[in-house]
């Protein structure tokens, strides 16, 4: 990382810093060249010797007094007048303005609309450039919360710009009235050069099936599960390897049992980025059944899907979210439909006995990542918007 002090300030907001699965969020801090970020979190996972530690200004809202009866009348009025029920109020906002003031920042990046919101408030009181960057649960299942959507709708074009992930974020934002030039598609992106393509000149005796997400509903783990209970019904000796963690990984080994697969489906748990790595090396075949779930949640972009690609597997994924803007189907990979199981196995099957289109697959997912979505060229694009705005 290598930011010159005299380059434009640009504070970059957040409300958790380090977790697992948003290792995207490093790449880009690393990534910036003609930007000095400095970062504004909530919640910081990162250690004090990590390389950004000494960026990170962490609010801890437990330092704020809660404010009593009368207070609370008035930030409820003022959250009205600005029409942002998740604007910084009381101590903590006086506080995250002095510290902006003090820095002189000429740019911001806020990340999810969760924050682009909390900060909005600040960044147009002293008239920065404000960017709100989008990824997934802010424009699904985030549009339930009836306050959220009442206030993002109301701020969309107070933003100076608003970054997506996906053509189906700028799609709906388009639809919002927001005008065409102020939506900006980025994807997030993978860095092509740390992973390189795996070796395909021994043909496996077993294939081995790679699933990397967060154990959550939305990422249709029990439907890959269900999958490849058929597929392991024609191929016996193969294996389905998960790596990741979240709330439905008690209820995944209990179908696990139920499906009788105990010997051949392996739960790792969260891992670092350099064991998905090699993880991805040694496997054949990449699976993700994301899908809508019950409170609208859907793929923003799959950053481990990308990664994938990027070592030259080929993929069997699903018609979600911005996964139609990775994948294209019959050249990169094989798509099915949100919660057909049975499809996915088919699609599982077609590679799993055809090693050549598993490598002509791999080859062209590489490419395709290598030229649409290094995530270098990505934050190039990115800094350069935000450049301009200063």
């Amino acid at each position: 990382m290598s930011h010159s002090s005299d380059n434009p300030k640009l504070l970059f907001v957040c409300l958790e810093l380090g977790q697992y699965s948003e290792i995207w969020m490093q790449r880009q801090l690393a990534g910036f060249r003609r930007l000095d970020p400095q970062i504004l979190t909530w919640r910081n996972h990162l250690g004090r010797d990590d390389a950004l530690a000494s960026k990170i200004k962490c609010i801890d809202c437990a330092s704020y007094p809660a404010a009593n009866c009368v207070l609370r009348r008035v930030h409820k009025i003022q959250r009205w007048y600005e029409r942002n029920w998740y604007g910084v109020i009381g101590r903590e906002r006086v506080d995250i303005e002095d510290y902006v003031r003090d820095h002189s920042f000429k740019v911001i990046l806020a990340h999810y609309g969760f924050a682009a919101l909390r900060i909005l408030p600040v960044g147009l009181k002293y008239k920065i450039p404000i960017f709100a960057h989008f990824h997934g649960y802010d424009l699904s299942s985030g549009l339930s919360e009836a306050a959220y959507k009442w206030s993002l709708l109301r701020s969309l074009n107070r933003f100076s710009g608003l970054v997506v992930v996906g053509s189906h974020q700028r799609k709906w934002l388009l639809e919002q009235g927001v005008p065409a030039d102020k939506v900006h598609l980025i994807p997030c992106g993978v860095p092509t050069a740390e992973f390189s393509i795996k070796n395909y000149d021994t043909v496996p005796q077993a294939v081995r099936f790679v699933a990397v997400s967060r154990l959550v509903e939305n990422k249709g783990l029990d439907y890959t599960l269900r999958a490849f209970a058929l597929v392991h019904e024609k191929q016996p000796e193969s294996s389905l390897h998960i790596y990741g963690d979240g709330p439905k990984k008690q209820m995944l080994i209990d179908l696990v049992n139920e499906l009788g697969l105990g010997q051949h489906v392996f739960f790792y748990g969260a891992v670092s980025t350099e064991v998905v790595r090699q993880a991805l090396h040694t496997a054949d075949i990449f699976v993700q059944h994301s899908h809508r779930d019950s409170v609208g949640s859907h793929e923003g972009f799959g950053v481990t899907l990308a990664e994938a690609a990027s070592v030259g597997l080929p993929v069997v994924a699903t018609r979600c979210g911005g996964i139609l803007d990775q994948v294209v189907e019959g050249v990169t990979g094989l798509l099915v439909d949100q919660r057909d199981f049975r499809a996915m196995a088919g699609k599982m099957l077609e590679l799993a006995e055809n090693s050549d289109l598993r490598h002509t697959m791999g080859l062209a997912g590489r490419a395709r990542m290598v030229e649409w979505f290094d995530t270098q060229k990505q934050i190039e694009k990115l800094e350069n918007l935000l450049v301009s705005a200063i």
